[in-house]
């Protein structure tokens, strides 16, 4: 098809010609160059299952060129002609508006209110709408009339190829909008590289929500190219999506080349091992980056190594939130390692990580010491804590304006009173309760509601690295966790997982354990009443028991 051209004197008969549309009596040169303009969108963008053959880029943005011209002003010789009430719905003045109402008409949908209103407003927000490519399409024509608009969320609307397609080749005509979401679409690959291509030569838009659209790997080269390439982006959301081990990996070469961003949230990644160090190392490049989640990842010790070498040089980074990501006293150790050295770092977020009370107090312990460190928020979750604990807390938070947050305080000693010992009974019965169902199944399930991995604990209680452990380790080391097992019930519990009978548990005979309580796990999970079963029944114990043996604070 040709392209969209001005037309001389007559031209409302030749472009209505061209493009097979009725010419009613005195139609205006605005309205048949209207209807044109959404043929040459229905046809380029069409969303039949016959894929029309792909428009050469620069003829498409020489035709959306075109759409912005004044063709009333130059061309039109019917201007004063009052027929053109006749197209417009009665009351709506907006440019956008009508122009939306008129596409939607030439595509036979119906309008949408939201829609509508947004046109009027600074922020266009559409969810869970359910658009199809007709209804992109149709606020797609009204946004090119519009200059109003400059935050565009589109999330969880199941956007189909054709209808991101059709939003990225809008974005380059929309100076206006600085802020764009569209989250929770499944976009996958085909709109990761879409929305990449955009951002790359974008120069307008600062902040970019792209979570949960299922990007994965393959993808994070895209989003590498926009952080190497991209120099307005200030704040960029890719949690919930697939990046992993390799995906992390690619995207800390972008890091390192970005001297713009001042926000990412990479959280829910499942980054690890050598993604997780990677993007630790890559902050020892950067030095713009301000805030940076990484929650509910794998740093563990390996991406903690990183990142406390990155603190040590570090100056711009004020918030770091590593939410449940495998982190035990030896990562919290590297992290410190580096806090001593960093005078910037204001939040620290480890929440649902198993550092013990013994780690949260060396992390106290360490802020108290260090007097530069800079750190002003630490949120170590439901961790529970000790009695010193508290008291280095309270002159802390007197003395250096410091946060904690934290869980329930661990009673190092009763007072007998009544009502103490009416509680203290109930707790005795609540563990021998407890004790009557498998051993084992009571630790894997006491780990899984604390949130801490099983063989972590095992590395870190193994203090001699013999990979076994002595009665003796185990039972300090279950004190630490403040697992609610007495001392006569532990021994129980080792007698279960010595299988061989050598007085210690190793590597492997902890692993055989682990499978046969996971077994157990899918079973339970397979029944109708999950709590009738051994798993649901042991759950619903401990966290009973939980709640009778400590004092819970308020925060």
């Amino acid at each position: 098809m040709s392209v969209l051209r001005p037309l001389k004197h007559g031209g409302s008969q030749a472009l209505a010609t061209q493009f097979r549309l009725a010419l009613p009596q005195k139609k205006t040169m605005s309205q048949i160059v209207h209807r044109a303009r959404n043929v040459i969108l229905e046809e380029e963008l069409n969303d039949e299952e016959e894929e029309p053959p792909a428009l050469p880029k620069r003829v498409f943005k020489m035709r959306l060129s075109q759409f912005d011209c004044d063709y009333m002003d130059e061309y039109d010789f019917d201007k004063d002609d009052d027929s053109d009430s006749e197209a417009i719905p009665e009351g709506i003045e907006d440019e956008s508006q009508n122009a939306y109402m008129t596409a939607c008409r030439d595509l036979g949908i119906i309008s949408n209110k939201n829609i509508m209103d947004s046109l009027l407003t600074s922020t266009m927000t559409l969810t869970n709408q359910r658009l199809t490519t007709k209804d992109i399409r149709a606020f797609s024509i009204a946004l090119l009339k519009n200059s109003s608009i400059d935050v565009l969320t589109l999330d969880s609307n199941s956007l189909q190829p054709k209808g991101i397609e059709t939003i990225s080749q809008i974005l380059p005509h929309k100076r206006e909008i600085t802020e764009l979401s569209i989250t929770n679409n499944s976009l996958g690959s085909l709109g990761a590289k879409e929305l990449c291509e955009v951002l790359v030569g974008s120069s307008t838009i600062k902040k970019v929500d792209f979570s949960g659209n299922g990007f994965t790997e393959k993808d994070a080269e895209y989003f590498k190219e926009v952080l190497e390439e991209n120099n307005v982006i200030k704040e960029m959301n890719l949690s919930h999506n697939e990046m992993r081990e390799k995906g992390g990996s690619v995207l800390a070469e972008g890091i390192v080349k970005n001297d713009c961003l001042r926000v990412l949230d990479l959280s829910w990644n499942h980054l690890r091992l050598a993604g997780a160090a990677a993007i630790g190392e890559s902050l020892q490049t950067n030095n713009t980056l301000e805030e940076i989640y990484l929650g509910w990842n794998g740093f563990n010790v390996r991406g903690c190594l990183a990142l406390g070498k990155a603190l040590e040089t570090n100056s711009n980074l004020r918030v770091l939130d590593l939410t449940c990501n495998r982190i035990c006293e030896l990562s919290v150790s590297q992290l410190l390692k580096g806090l001593i050295a960093n005078t910037t770092l204001e939040v620290l977020k480890l929440p649902l990580n198993g550092i013990y009370p013994s780690g949260a107090l060396t992390l106290l312990k360490v802020l108290e010491k260090y007097k530069t460190i800079t750190v002003s928020h630490v949120d170590l979750g439901t961790q529970s804590v000790t009695e010193e604990f508290i008291q280095l807390k309270t002159t802390l938070e007197a003395t250096r304006k410091l946060k904690v947050l934290h869980g329930p305080v661990l009673r190092q000693e009763l007072k007998f009173s009544a009502i103490q010992e009416e509680l203290d009974e109930l707790v005795e019965k609540s563990i021998d309760d407890l004790m009557k169902e498998h051993p084992m199944t009571v630790l894997f399930e006491f780990a899984r509601q604390q949130n801490f991995r099983i063989l972590d604990m095992f590395t870190t209680l193994d203090s001699d690295k013999s990979g076994t452990l002595t009665r003796q380790e185990f039972e300090e080391g279950f004190i630490k966790v403040n697992i609610p097992i007495p001392n006569a019930a532990l021994h129980l519990l080792l007698n279960k997982m010595d299988l061989n009978n050598d007085g210690v548990v190793d590597y492997g005979e902890l692993v055989f354990g682990h499978r046969e309580y996971k077994r157990k796990v899918r079973e339970a999970i397979a029944e109708e009443d999950f709590t009738s079963t051994e798993i649901g029944r042991i759950s619903t114990k401990i966290k009973d028991l939980m709640k009778k043996k400590f004092l819970m604070r308020t925060f």
